[in-house]
């Protein structure tokens, strides 16, 4: 919003859209987002150089925090167990899974639901993505420790 601030004070269409946009940037779908964008990439054609150097660096603002990092969720292994043994994500987004092994011995991840498997060595992590999920269970367990390492995913 600081960029914002140093937009001149003037009365214009392509300003108001921007306000706009930032107000709501975090609501909005980044398809509905784009085509905004290209509306005021439009606007910025006919505005002055000094406004232009403005808007674009208000727009690159804009795109780095739509577009932000994908969601994010750790899983720990431990005594051959995973905890959460309940993952609950938001349904309809892309998901970062960080896998941290606190056992000495390796685990596999293993998920037909979710379509992915992983070995995470002993005393170490594995980064897996998932998603975008619709609303659901997506079981997941542990392939070399089955009776014990279950746990499930629940996208709401």
């Amino acid at each position: 919003m600081s960029q914002l601030a140093s937009l001149p004070k003037v009365k214009n269409p392509c300003r108001m859209q921007i306000l706009y946009i930032v107000s709501l940037s975090h609501s909005l779908d980044k398809n509905n987002l784009q085509i905004q964008m290209r509306n005021i990439i439009i606007c910025i054609k006919y505005l002055k150089t000094a406004m232009k150097k403005n808007l674009f660096i208000t727009l690159f603002l804009l795109t780095s925090t739509a577009f932000a990092a994908d969601a994010e969720f750790t899983i720990v292994i431990r005594d051959h167990r995973f905890e959460p043994s309940e993952l609950t994500v938001p349904a309809g987004k892309k998901i970062k899974l960080l896998i941290e092994n606190q056992d000495s011995t390796p685990e596999e991840f293993e998920s037909y639901a979710l379509n992915r498997e992983k070995v995470v060595p002993g005393s170490s992590a594995a980064t897996l993505y998932i998603g975008p999920l619709k609303a659901g269970r997506y079981p997941f367990f542990g392939d070399f420790n089955e009776s014990t390492a279950k746990g499930i995913v629940i996208a709401q």
